[in-house]
């Protein structure tokens, strides 16, 4: 499958798990300014992300019989991600920090597990060869 639609779909994923999440910390008349900055937020920490991971997955080999050097690559940069979300958050949302941080894991985690069942299948999109026309 190609590479942009998984991490369109993973960018789409992500907002769709985290902003309801976000949202629930704060009060209504507070929530669409929380979620229009953390869209902002999730936006610049993904594509930050993203650039960081694919320029790794061209400079490391796999060695044979060993786990995906990703996986320990992907963890640090989520969680230097949360980190940064926290930190955001705390700054431009005005919460506490222990409240910022408390968003911060309960929404990465989420999204976490939500990475890992919701997929997309294989043969999800049409090829072009088997388009009708």
């Amino acid at each position: 499958m190609d590479r942009g639609l998984l991490l369109t779909f993973n960018l789409l994923l992500m907002l769709a798990v985290k902003l309801p999440i976000i949202a629930f910390f704060f009060k209504k008349k507070r929530r669409v300014p929380a979620v229009s900055v953390a869209v902002v937020i999730n936006l610049v920490t993904w594509i930050i992300g993203t650039i960081v991971w694919l320029k790794l997955a061209e400079t490391v080999e796999p060695v044979a019989g060993e786990p995906k050097a990703f996986d320990t690559t992907q963890l640090y940069i989520r969680i230097f991600g949360s980190v940064v979300e926290a930190i955001a958050y705390w700054f431009f949302l005005g919460r506490n920090w222990k409240r910022a941080i408390l968003i911060s894991i309960v929404s990465n985690i989420a999204m976490y597990f939500a990475a890992q069942y919701i997929t997309l299948p294989e043969g999800f999109f049409q090829k072009k060869d088997n388009i009708i026309r």
